[in-house]
């Protein structure tokens, strides 16, 4: 590992600096042969507009990176045997692997399990469940790991849902390997147990202020030089660990910027508080390109309300998060279809 301190004005919220210092580091670091080269970023869209950035100071010679986000990274860096089974194949057999559980022991996991019938709800479990499972196991654990931890030795109703979880996870596993498939998330950890890495020329990592232990463990097995670009001078360097991501202790201390009274506004209630948002901006005078605004929400109930006065005022806002699919026009459709089939009305 590799750390380079880019400084405080590379980190600075005036247009798209980071982006920018990124590019020419990599830039001046390989010239127009990137081929082969892995680069990570915290999100998706910070990617899309490094590439540009790249091109623009390049030029048609480049032959560019990978660029991806730093979840996918592991994925780049280990070389998971089989083939991973996709999020709906998990879902679903997550969903059989639930519903085949004793009444008994589902009960340690949800109080009012759906009934028989209710495929809706559970594909709902299942997908809360999928999803807690990818937490868990991008830290390096399963179900039955958390089961064991000492934390749990007094908490008889906590240690029991998880070793139910536990329980679940091993008959989900089975029905993919049943079906041919394996369970991507257990996938990697076999890969890292196994030291099993993809080969890649160098890995930079940019502004990945934290990362999980999945991929922490892909980087230290990586052979390949990696560097990370750290938007902090050097003087901040003990405050970063080795891989470049924060270290919350050393950060407690330091005061915040924020003028309470200039930059903090309080309203009532998710609606003013996305007219309040919109009104801020507006206050810019449009001094800054859309791609150069971003909203943080603390609570996901605000987004709607965000859209919908974006919407009045002809501005496009788009959730990075994405649509869920229950959202989209053909899921709506045949949820209303069903709908009327069960209930003809």
């Amino acid at each position: 590992m590799n750390r380079e301190f880019l400084g405080w004005n590379a980190a600075s919220l005036e247009g798209l600096a980071p982006l920018e210092h990124a590019a020419s580091w990599l830039a001046e670091r390989f010239g127009p042969d990137m081929h082969g080269v892995l680069v990570a970023l915290p999100g998706a869209r910070s990617g899309r507009i490094l590439g540009e950035s790249i091109a623009r100071k390049v030029g048609s010679s480049l032959q560019p990176p990978r660029v991806v986000t730093a979840g996918l990274a592991s994925d780049e860096l280990l070389a998971v045997e089989g083939t991973p089974a996709g999020r709906l194949v998990r879902t679903l057999a997550w969903k059989q692997a639930l519903s085949g559980l004793d009444a008994g022991v589902l009960s340690w996991i949800v109080a009012r399990p759906p009934e028989n019938e209710d495929l809706v709800g559970w594909m709902r479990l299942a997908e809360e469940v999928r999803g807690l499972f990818g937490e868990v196991a991008a830290e390096g654990l399963g179900f039955a790991d958390v089961a064991e931890n000492d934390l749990l030795a007094t908490l008889d109703g906590e240690q029991r849902r998880w070793q139910a979880l536990a329980l679940a996870q091993a008959r989900m596993v089975d029905l993919l390997e049943s079906a041919g498939f394996v369970d991507p998330h257990l996938g990697r950890l076999q890969a890292i147990r196994a030291k099993a890495t993809r080969a890649v020329r160098e890995v930079v990592l940019i502004g990945v202020s934290e990362m999980n232990q999945l991929l922490r463990s892909a980087l230290d097995l990586c052979e390949a030089p990696v560097t990370a670009l750290v938007f902090a001078p050097a003087e901040r360097a003990e405050s970063f660990d080795p891989h470049g991501a924060l270290i919350p202790e050393a950060w407690q201390p330091w005061e915040t910027s924020l003028d309470a009274e200039a930059q903090w506004h309080v309203v009532d209630g998710p609606a003013e508080q996305a007219r309040c948002a919109v009104g801020v901006i507006a206050s810019w005078g449009g001094r800054y390109a859309a791609e150069q605004i971003s909203i943080g929400l603390a609570d996901r109930e605000v987004a709607p309300y965000l859209q919908a006065v974006m919407g009045e005022c002809v501005v496009t806002a788009r959730d990075a998060a994405g649509t869920p699919l229950e959202s989209t026009r053909p899921a709506v459709l045949l949820d209303a279809v069903a709908r009327f089939l069960e209930g003809s009305r």
